[in-house]
This record gives structure tokens, sequence and C-alpha cells, in this order.
């Protein structure tokens, strides 16, 4: 029985799913697959009665290759003299060569290939080859120099010599940063884009395939099985049948893989590989065994983790110039979804074009939005910020202090409107306070000496019980005395007089109230430069917590909120300060 290659695909899934049965389950479990033909079943059983687990399938007799004479070191091809030879793969062999005539002295890349004088299928990739890199002219592509048939028989491609290294090897061993990755990924990019843009797909697209000089020029090379494109996408040909899928499965994409219709977007699921190697040092797929199958099965199936997961390497971290914590935090968000989106199963999810991943990488370099995000006004503010740190930062201040005075005014407008019997018990508490520096009292002399620190401190101690029965009144005076503290540079002390007005809030009014959001923002003011700053933060997220469940969203208490975080955030996070000091403007204009 002859098989498609969707069936041996097919075959091959279902084999390695009974390998993992037990060895009594395996005939039956075969009964029940659904999607497998009668036919298909019979090979399957016929596979699995062999004694499979003894290993049989890795000793499969190897395939005989047709491969002409060894080639050897000053033998002449053509107008060309063997020099030694730079390497070889399954269709051929490299070699580095000189003309022989003398009327050209540069060094030419030779590609030989195995097959004998008479493999027509050899011969016309090839020719198909020469065709089609003699009409891609462009600085990053490697340059056709010659093609031609050998006495013989045998053909021949001269192709331009890149003295340098893989893409891979070359960004490590310089120690490349991220950013000089991405700009020398931008120029294989461009070399992918020209070649897309005159309908050559070039199908096997890996590091070893880009090389990059000793100054660090690109060059793409290897279009041995790219194919012209009729529509915008490519199928298999007698010739490629004929000639057998010549890929790297290591970077091809799932389409190629399961032998369904290529577009450029399959070239982009390669380079979004390339990509993810060039950030993290490793491949996307972690397997379950170590085989081919397991790679296919794993391209075809399984969601790629994101680079920044694995970058806990400190040597592959050091190879891009900077420590795995580092590197984690540079590719997370932007980096993460670009790969992300040129690795998508479905072709049609990915980047359209080389251009299109490109620009988005553009993008990224720029500090923009990158549009592999789904769309956010918070992340396209973000990246506003991001790119004009300076002018934004310059304006910060200015902004936070209109934001506090707005705030101080609208808490001023709120005492304002206050019930009359609360102000009466605070004048007259107050009013007692102050007699205590009076001429009236039994020591007037030391009285009249009395400091405002030990008035307040006076104040402070004989709040608790002489207001007892004026709850509010009470909230009224701690947090008069709590701000005149902080007014004098006590702030430990304000501290203390806030936390009790925060408890007697809650008892009051309950946890979820307005009064209680209040006074966690005053309490958070209070502790920004106490021994309790440590605290500022969780209260500020708890007063924004209570107004969230609230529905408020405008207040003065909101207002104060945003005033306060941004304060809090601009020593540290001054994109973040800014964006809670515009909020808090926003909030005051909508409350007033």
């Amino acid at each position: 029985m002859k098989l498609t290659e969707q069936e041996w695909t097919l075959l091959s899934n279902k084999l390695d799913q009974a390998l993992d049965l037990p060895v009594s389950e395996r005939v039956e479990w075969i009964d029940t697959l659904d999607d497998v033909s009668g036919d298909l079943k019979d090979v399957l059983r016929r596979l699995l009665t062999k004694d499979v687990d003894s290993g049989f399938l890795e000793s499969l007799p190897a395939m005989a290759q047709t491969r002409g004479p060894a080639m050897r070191s000053d033998e002449e091809i053509g107008p060309y003299r063997l020099l030694h030879e730079l390497g070889t793969g399954g269709m051929g062999s490299v070699w580095l060569a000189e003309r022989s005539d003398g009327l050209l002295k540069r060094p030419v890349a030779l590609k030989l290939p195995h097959a004998g004088p008479h493999d027509s299928t050899f011969v016309e990739r090839f020719g198909r080859e020469r065709d089609i890199v003699d009409s891609l002219t462009h600085p990053n592509i490697a340059r056709l120099y010659d093609a031609g048939v050998a006495e013989g028989g045998r053909p021949f491609i001269a192709l331009e010599y890149v003295d340098g290294l893989s893409l891979t090897d070359y960004c490590d061993r310089q120690k490349l940063t991220v950013r000089r990755r991405l700009e020398i990924f931008l120029a294989v990019l461009a070399a992918v884009q020209y070649a897309h843009a005159h309908l050559v797909l070039h199908r096997d697209l890996k590091p070893g395939n880009i090389m990059v000089s000793a100054n660090g020029e690109v060059k793409l090379l290897d279009f041995g099985i790219a194919k012209l494109m009729a529509a915008g996408e490519t199928r298999a040909t007698e010739l490629t049948e004929a000639g057998g899928r010549a890929l790297t499965l290591d970077y091809a994409s799932p389409e190629q893989i399961s032998g369904q219709p290529m577009s450029t977007s399959s070239d982009v699921y390669s380079l979004g590989v390339i990509l993810y190697e060039l950030l993290c040092g490793q491949r996307p797929y972690t397997l379950k065994r170590d085989s081919k199958d397991a790679l296919r099965e794993a391209i075809l199936t399984a969601s790629a983790g994101r680079p920044s997961q694995f970058t806990a390497d400190e040597a592959r971290s050091e190879a891009r110039g900077t420590t795995p914590r580092n590197l984690a935090a540079i590719l997370k968000g932007d980096l993460d979804t670009i790969v992300a989106k040129a690795l998508k199963g479905e072709p049609a999810e990915r980047y359209v074009t080389a251009d299109a991943f490109a620009q988005d990488i553009g993008r990224y370099l720029r500090g923009e939005a990158v549009l592999a995000q789904p769309e956010s006004a918070f992340y396209r503010a973000r990246k506003f910020v991001l790119r004009h740190k300076l002018p934004v930062a310059v304006s910060a201040a200015a902004v936070l202090a209109l934001a506090a005075g707005l705030g101080v005014a609208l808490w001023e407008a709120r005492i304002a409107r206050s019930e009359s019997r609360t102000s009466a018990a605070v004048e007259k508490f107050l009013a007692d306070i102050f007699r205590a520096n009076s001429s009236d009292q039994s020591n007037p002399v030391a009285a009249r000496q009395a400091t405002a620190r030990q008035l307040l401190d006076l104040g402070a101690a004989r709040v608790d019980h002489e207001l007892a029965q004026s709850p509010e009144a009470k909230l009224r005076l701690l947090k008069t005395i709590a701000g005149l503290y902080l007014d004098l540079g006590l702030d430990d002390q304000a501290v203390d007089l806030s936390r009790k007005r925060l408890a007697l809030c809650r008892s009051i009014h309950g946890n979820r109230s307005s009064a209680v959001a209040e006074a966690l923002v005053d309490l958070a003011g209070a502790m920004h430069s106490s021994q309790s700053a440590g605290q500022e933060e969780s209260v500020l997220q708890e007063a924004e917590a209570t107004l969230d469940r609230l529905g408020d969203h405008t207040s003065p208490t909101r207002a104060l909120l945003y005033s306060k975080l941004g304060e809090f955030y601009f020593s540290s996070d001054v994109p973040r300060a800014i964006q809670y000091a515009h909020q808090a403007v926003l909030a005051s204009i909508l409350f007033t």
C-alpha cells in the first residue's frame, strides 16, 4: 500500500500514541479510532505485531543515496578549481573555489549536488535555484555569479562567498544585546520581504542559511528548495515529491510539515523560530521525547512558551550582555507578543508579510505601541510617556502640585459643609485647649510659656475622653491635630492620630464607606515621610479598592487619592506618577 504524505503523518502520530499504551490494550484501541481508515488501521496493526519496543524503528536500513565521485582539493569543475570543502548537506556539498582561468580573482561558494550526472531531479532542482537566485539582487542576499554543467554532466552553481558565521553564532560570540540582535534581524526580514515581493518563498530559513560577516553584514543563503509562488501560495510539485522535501524540521512551519499549501506566512513562522532563538537561546518547543516525530507533533499541536520564560541560563544571558533577571524583563511584554504572533499555528493569524513583522520590531525599537498588542488606551498612553520621558517628567511636578492643591481645596470645601453641631463641639474643644495657654491658670507664667507642640500634645491626650459623646467631632479633631503635627514635622505623631481616626471611622461607618476611604488617604499621606513609609502603598491600595467598591470615581476623596498615589510613585516610577496626576486633575474637574 502506497501512503500519501498526510497518511504517513497520521500513522506516525497514532503509532506514538499506541506505544504509550500497555501491549494488551493496543489492538483494541485501534478499533476505536474514527479518524483512521480501515487500510491505515491494518498497517498500524501490522506494525504493532512486530516487536516495536525492541527498537526496530530506530534500526531501519539507511536509504541509499546516489552520489557522484568524491571531490578533492585542486579538482576542476567547469572553470573553477576546488580549494576546500565548506560544508555538506542532504542535497549536495559546498566548496570554496576560484576561477581556474584567472578571469576573476574573487573566491566563490561552489554548490555541487550529491546526485549523479543522469539524475534529472537534482539537475532540475539546481537549475531552478540558479534561476531563482539570478532573479534576486539585494544587498542581504548572496549573489549568483555563475551556473552551468561541467564536463561529465555535473551541475554547479557559483555563489557569493560569505566569510562569516551563522546568525546565532555571530550574535552569541559578539555578545550582542537584544537591541542589536533585533537590528540585525531587521536586515534578514528585509531580504525575505524582497524575495517575497519577487514571488519567491525560501522555505528553509534557519540560522545556518543566514551568514553574518566580520563587519556585521547579513547575507541570506541557499534558495535550494525555494519555490516561485502562484497566487500567493505554493504546493508540492512532482519535482518536490521526486526529490524529497528537503527542509530543516526545527524551523519548519506547521503547514510545511503537514504538506498543506504554503504562503509568505510560512517563511514568517520560520523567522519567528529564528527570532525566538536569537532572544532567549533556545527553540520554542519542549519535547516529551527526543525524536523527529515528537518535534513534528509539538509543532503541529503545541503552543510555544514565551521567550521570557526561558532566561534562567547564566551563559545565554551573558551572551546577550545581561543577567537572567534583566533579560526576562526585556523580553516580557512586547517582544513576547511579537514572537507569539509570528508563531501562531494558523497562518492567517501571523504577520501577513515579513515587512509587517519588521514594522512591529521597528515600533518596539522606537518605543512605540506594537500592533501585535491588543488595543488598549492605557498601553498606548504608557508607550507615549516612555517615548517622551524628559518633557513629561518636567511637567509632572507642576501637574502633581496642581492636583494636590485641588485636593486640599476640595477638602476645605467639605469641612465647610459639616454639621453645625460638630463644628460647635470642635470649637469648644479648641477653646479649652488654648485656655491652657491663658493667664487664668494656676501658674499663668508657665501657661503663657507653653509651646504649640505642648498644646498639641495636650489636645491629643484629651481628645479621647472629652469627645467620647461626639464621635463626629472627635473625627474632626483627630484629623485637625494630625494635620498640625504634620505642619510641625512630627510625622510619627500624625500617623498615630490618623490610625485612631481610621479605627473610629470603621466603628462608626463600617469598612465600606467614603469616610473610611478618606481616613485611609489621610493616613497614607501622614506615612509618606514617617517611619511607617513602607506601609503607605498598601494603605493607598486599600483606599482605592474601597472607592472602587463604592463606584466612586469623581469625588474629592478620589481626587486626593490619585494625588497621593502620584506623589508616592514620583520617585520610583515617573510615568505611573504622571498618569495618576492626570487622573487626579480629571477627577477634580468632573466633581466640580
